[in-house]
């Protein structure tokens, strides 16, 4: 999921390269839970207004709460 909708594109995911237009993914680690990122992915305005991300509300929740238990569990 993380690859097929090309997050790298904008974010650092892992050690791996990647954008630089969103935060680096592994900080999130400990600054927000499942349901903030999956909210947020699904409306990334409501959460953060000036958010550049695109929404990913078409995707089912199944999806959404793998990628945010994806991005909780980078180290």
């Amino acid at each position: 999921m993380i690859w097929r909708e090309n997050c790298r594109n904008c974010h650092i995911i892992g050690r791996d390269p990647g954008g630089t237009r969103g935060p680096r993914l592994s900080h999130e680690l400990g600054r927000r839970d499942e349901r903030w990122l999956v909210a947020h992915f699904k409306n990334p305005r409501a959460l953060v207004p000036k958010s550049k991300m695109p929404d990913f509300a078409d995707l089912p929740d199944p999806e959404l709460r793998a990628m945010a238990r994806y991005i909780l569990a980078l180290r």
